[in-house]
């Protein structure tokens, strides 16, 4: 038994779905879960966005799980909160993932001072604001 930090379930098929707790893991039938070894100890958050494209953090996978790469660049959403938000910061960590139509991702960051809701289109990384 384990804290889940963050669940999320194929937008289709409620029996594929991605979880976080101590760790990443996997179901494609709702009832056996497999670790992700890449993730040991992560808690934080996860989502299913189709049979292909999982986020985890700040990685993503483009082949169901089977391999993740560094998504999210750091670089490009500090640039983006300096520009839009007039401060560097100092911290950034991915607290929520979704995703919306048409093929947009939507994070909410923690920064050391305060929580910031960005989005840019799935296959960009033009970071910008979203109102609150």
């Amino acid at each position: 038994k384990k804290d889940v930090s963050s669940v999320s379930f194929h937008p289709k098929n409620p029996l594929k779905g991605l979880l976080s707790a101590d760790g990443v893991y996997l179901t494609e039938d709702g009832f056996h879960w497999k670790k992700i070894p890449e993730f040991e100890n992560f808690n934080g958050p996860v989502h299913y966005f189709n049979d292909l494209l999982l986020f985890v953090g700040n990685y993503r996978s483009s082949d169901g799980g089977k391999t993740f790469e560094n998504y999210i660049q750091i670089d490009k959403l500090t640039t983006a909160i300096a520009e839009q938000f007039g401060f560097i910061p100092k911290k950034l960590q991915v607290k929520r993932i979704e995703t919306f139509a048409p093929f947009m991702l939507k994070i909410e960051i923690q920064t050391s001072t305060k929580k910031i809701k960005m989005q840019s289109s799935l296959f960009t990384q033009n970071w910008q604001a979203v109102k609150y």
